[in-house]
Order: structure tokens, then sequence, then C-alpha cells
């Protein structure tokens, strides 16, 4: 079967090895993901431990202040979003300026994303977070918004199922389309 894997260059080694690896069976992809991410967990506890937290607890506040379960008023959500993005966006244009300028230099495009977007990105979650709830709020009986709750409520249950679906499909110990479908196609699934 050929391969038309259009992310990448499909030639070089690496990439016919890492083909080669998913469209294989389960223990050889669990083994090469143990060597390769064995100390991974520890690694993004370190690197993002600390936001994470804060957006947990941020999380809780935002819950017992009542604008999480809808009970703002609608003025006062939608006043908080606009607030939040706008300090959050000119933030995140002015890193993404600053990267451009610096002609997307590896070391100041990963410091930005992953440091100084930091206050950034916490109050622009603010601002979706508002506005999601407002648009919640006021089309909480459309047809939408009820799918919309009903796939909340089973949140975890979908990301298994979707993780398992995925892997079915792409890895070798299903269909073994890895590395087979493009970009565009992928999105088909």
């Amino acid at each position: 079967q050929k391969n038309r894997m259009d992310w990448g260059d499909t030639g070089s080694i690496e990439a016919s090895e890492q083909v080669a690896l998913h469209q294989s069976g389960y223990s050889a992809i669990f083994k090469a993901r143990l060597a390769q991410d064995g100390d991974m967990p520890i690694r993004l506890t370190v690197l993002f431990g600390a936001e994470t937290l804060g957006l947990m607890l941020l999380g809780m506040a935002l819950l017992e202040s009542g604008l999480l379960s809808g009970h703002w008023p609608q003025a006062r959500t939608l006043r908080l979003a606009g607030w939040a993005y706008a300090v959050s966006l000119p933030g995140m244009a002015g890193l993404t300026v600053w990267c451009a300028l610096r002609d997307w230099n590896p070391v100041i495009t990963s410091t930005a994303s992953l440091l100084w977007s930091i206050p950034f990105r916490e109050i622009m979650v603010v601002g979706h977070v508002a506005l999601l709830v407002w648009l919640a709020v006021a089309y909480a009986h459309t047809p939408i918004i009820r799918r919309i709750a009903a796939v909340g409520q089973t949140a975890l249950s979908n990301y298994i199922g979707t993780s398992v679906l995925m892997a079915s499909i792409f890895y070798g110990y299903g269909l073994g389309l890895f590395g087979i479908v493009t970009r565009a196609q992928a999105y088909l699934f």
C-alpha cells in the first residue's frame, strides 16, 4: 500500500520508521512509546504543573462565584468576556509580532509560547469561558446546546471512546491507516 502521508518528509528514514512502527502491532507501539516517553509524565508535570494547578483553582473560583453555573447576569458575563479579550488579545498579538520580527527563532518562539504568554493565556481562558457561558445561557433551550450539554456530561467516556476508536482506525492492530491518509482526509475521521 502506497504511503500518502502529506505532513513532513515521507521519504526520510525516520518518517518511514514511524509509519512502519505505527502500522505494526500493539506491543511494538507500546514498547516504543514507553522507551520514548517513559519520563514524559514527570517532564510534563514540571513544565505545566503550576499552570494546570492555577487553571484548576481558577475554574473552582469561577464555579464558586456562579459564573460557570450560569448564575451571573448576562450583561456581566459578556462584560467579563470583553474585558478579558481586551487585555489578552493585544498581549498575544504582541508576542506573535515579536516572534515574527525575530524570524520565528525557535528559542524566542518557544519562550514566548511557553513562558511569556502565560498571563495572557490565563486571561484569555476567562474570556473564552465567559463567552461560552453567555452563549450557553442565551441559547439554553436550543437543540445544539442540549446536545453539547449531553456530551459534556460524558466527557471522560467520550475522551476514552475517541482514543480507542482512533487507535483502532490508525494503528496497525486496527485498520493500520497511520501514514496512509492525508491531513485533509484525517479530518473526516
